[in-house]
C-alpha cells in the first residue's frame, strides 16, 4: 500500500529539497548512480522503491493485453539459424558426466589437454560456455540438452534467468529467436537496469514497452519503477506464454 503523504508543510518541503539535492549529487549516467539516487529519493519521500502498492490497474492490464494480441495476430517469428550438429547422445555420455546441482560438464576420461574429473568449458565474450569435441566448438548448454533428451534442441535454448553460464537443466527452455531476445538482460545503457523499462527525467516517470517482432507496444507510464516492471512482466507472459526473468542487470 502507498503511504499517505501529510498535507504540504515544512517537513515535506524539506524532504523534496533534500531529494532534489540528492538528484543533483548522484550521476544519472551510470546504473549504479541511478539506482542509488532513486533509493535515496524514495527514502526522503517516505516511500520504498520496491513498494508493492502498484498503480498498475486492471484497466491498464486489459488495454495492454488487447494491444499485444492485436500485434501477435499478424506476427510470424523468424526461424532459428542452423547450428552445428552435435555428436550422438551416446558419444556425449561417454565423454562427460553432468552435474545437475552446478550445471557443469565434467570429463569422464582424459583426452588431449582434458583430464578426467576436470570441469569442461571456457566462457566466451558473450557469456556462453563452450567446449571442443574433436576440434569442433559447441555450446555447453546444447550438449547438456542432448545428453538429457537425446535430441537436438528445436530452435534456440533460452537461459530462463538470463545468466548464460547457468546451465542447470531447469534453467534451459526451447525458444524461438524472438522469445530468446525478449528474455535477455537489460543492456548496459539502460537507465533502470530493467529490460523494456526506461526513466524520463523530464517527466519524472517510468515508461514500459515490449517488442512484437519489429513493432513496439507501449505499455504506459508510471510514477513507480515497480509498476513499470510489473507491466512489462505481464506483457512478456502474454507474448511468450511463460514468465520472464527479472531482466535486471546486476550493477
Amino acid at each position: 500500500m502507498d503511504r499517505k503523504m501529510e498535507s504540504p508543510g515544512a517537513g515535506n518541503a524539506g524532504a523534496r529539497k533534500n531529494a532534489k539535492n540528492v538528484d543533483a549529487q548522484i550521476d544519472d549516467n551510470t546504473l549504479l548512480g541511478f539506482a542509488a539516487r532513486q533509493a535515496e529519493i524514495c527514502r526522503w519521500l517516505g516511500e520504498k522503491s520496491t513498494d508493492t502498492g502498484c498503480r498498475l490497474n486492471q484497466t491498464q492490464i486489459d488495454r495492454n493485453a488487447r494491444k499485444i494480441r492485436a500485434k501477435l495476430a499478424s506476427f510470424k517469428p523468424a526461424k532459428a539459424s542452423e547450428c552445428t550438429p552435435l555428436p550422438s547422445q551416446k558419444r556425449l555420455l561417454e565423454l562427460f558426466d553432468y552435474d545437475e546441482d552446478t550445471g557443469n560438464l565434467v570429463a569422464r576420461t582424459s583426452l588431449g589437454n582434458r583430464r578426467a574429473g576436470q570441469i569442461c568449458g571456457y566462457e566466451t565474450e558473450k557469456g556462453y560456455l563452450k567446449l571442443r569435441i574433436d576440434r569442433i566448438a559447441y555450446k555447453a548448454h546444447r550438449i547438456i540438452f542432448k545428453m538429457a533428451y537425446g535430441r537436438e534442441p528445436t530452435g534456440f535454448l533460452d537461459h530462463i534467468d538470463g545468466n548464460r553460464s547457468n546451465n542447470r537443466l531447469e534453467n534451459l527452455r526451447e525458444a524461438t529467436p524472438w522469445e530468446n531476445t525478449l528474455n535477455r538482460l537489460a543492456p548496459p545503457t539502460s537507465n533502470t537496469g530493467h529490460m523494456g523499462v526506461s526513466w524520463d527525467k523530464d517527466t519524472r516517470r517510468y515508461y514500459a514497452c515490449i517488442s512484437v517482432g519489429n513493432q513496439t507496444v507501449h505499455l504506459g507510464s508510471f510514477e513507480k519503477l515497480c509498476c513499470a516492471v510489473a507491466a512489462r512482466k505481464h506483457a512478456f507472459n502474454i507474448v511468450a506464454g511463460a514468465p520472464s526473468n527479472d531482466n535486471l542487470r546486476a550493477s
